[in-house]
């Protein structure tokens, strides 16, 4: 009976099925072969981890800081990254990324010494396994992990900031900018009334960013911003012409959200400037200073009025157009010579065309 809602499948195997996840394979050997120079680039790595720790105690701050892990452009995969052996989540947590194979790692005092101790372990012989008849590279997680890595270096104060003293000064006094420069945290400052259940290391880092924006005695204001992106962590830093106590807030109010209605005066003080930068150039929590950004109000009239006539430019021979999938409910035959190809799996009446239309048409249109 073709119309009964019982049926039996015998060719189960022709049917989707859940992917296997099971794993297979050797890792990736970077220096298969290579065992002279992988143990100079396994010293090269302990190295730099030392001068790490040496910029650790060094920072009046604090010894907690952030590294800017480089990988091997061979190594971009997700599959090579190493965060499975050497750098373990629950040691060095990853907090960001910037560029093309950059991670930005967290160092607590003790965390490059376990990195180290690590690091030392792994095999300076290649290890090889017989496969297809022919020796394949087959190294353990912690030489192919090591192996990845390119270099490993503190996040300094060129990383932070591209523009000058006298530059930033100049741009912050203008009134369009709100006079604050923008300060990208590597994470979030918990409420004051939370700092006692931190660890030192935490405790230190916190209280000392927060007690040295304290310590301009007046006209400083610092304010957490309200972003879309909650992984981002921004503050506004301001220096203003004025007598009242500086103040730190490190959760988003009412008052840093709104815009002011009082004109501020930004600080013509160029030292004043200079300290403050400096302490956020220096500060192991700042990831970012930016200068903030002007919004201006167009001058050019939109030619474009509700009810003009508009219609489909024509294809022109003998040129190259990008080709653009629509996923939609239709386009109209009124896009007919711009269409390729098209697979339709809705019926007739369950078809809307006109957003799918609006959406072909955003790019080509013309007016009349």
């Amino acid at each position: 009976m073709p119309n009964s809602p019982i049926q039996v499948v015998l060719n189960t195997n022709d049917f989707i099925v859940s992917r296997d996840k099971s794993g297979g394979g050797f890792h990736k050997d970077f220096y298969a072969g290579k065992d002279a120079e992988f143990v100079k680039h396994k010293n090269t790595i302990l190295t730099q981890l030392n001068i790490i720790r040496k910029n650790q105690k060094e920072n009046e701050y604090s010894e907690v800081s952030f590294a800017k892990l480089t990988l091997k452009p061979s190594a971009l995969a997700k599959s090579h990254r190493p965060t499975q052996t050497i750098f373990k989540g629950d040691i060095t947590p990853i907090v960001g990324a910037g560029d093309l194979g950059e991670l930005f790692v967290e160092l607590q005092p003790d965390s490059i010494e376990k990195v180290s101790a690590k690091i030392k372990k792994a095999e300076e012989e290649t290890r090889w396994s017989p496969q297809s008849e022919k020796l394949q590279p087959n190294p353990s997680r912690l030489r192919s992990e090591l192996g990845s890595i390119r270099k490993i270096r503190s996040y300094a104060a060129a990383d932070k900031r591209k523009f000058s003293v006298r530059d930033g000064l100049a741009w912050v006094s203008e009134s369009l900018t709100g006079g604050a420069y923008i300060v990208e945290l590597f994470e979030t400052l918990p409420p004051v009334q939370n700092w006692d259940n931190l660890p030192d290391e935490k405790f230190n880092l916190y209280k000392s960013f927060v007690d040295e924006l304290r310590s301009f005695r007046q006209g400083l204001f610092a304010f957490r911003l309200v972003g879309g992106d909650e992984k981002t962590i921004m503050m506004g830093v301001r220096l203003e012409e004025s007598t009242e106590p500086s103040s730190v807030q490190l959760m988003p109010t009412q008052s840093s959200i709104q815009r002011p209605s009082r004109v501020i005066n930004v600080n013509q003080d160029a030292s004043e400037h200079a300290k403050l930068l400096k302490f956020l150039d220096s500060h192991p929590l700042v990831k970012k200073i930016m200068l903030p950004p002007i919004v201006t109000q167009s001058h050019a009239k939109d030619s474009l009025q509700i009810g003009d006539r508009y219609s489909v430019p024509a294809v022109e021979k003998h040129k190259e157009y990008p080709i653009i999938g629509i996923v939609d409910g239709g386009v109209s035959s009124i896009m007919k010579d711009w269409i390729e190809d098209r697979w339709g799996f809705l019926s007739r009446k369950d078809k809307d065309e006109t957003h799918g239309t609006f959406i072909a048409k955003i790019s080509s249109t013309v007016r009349v």
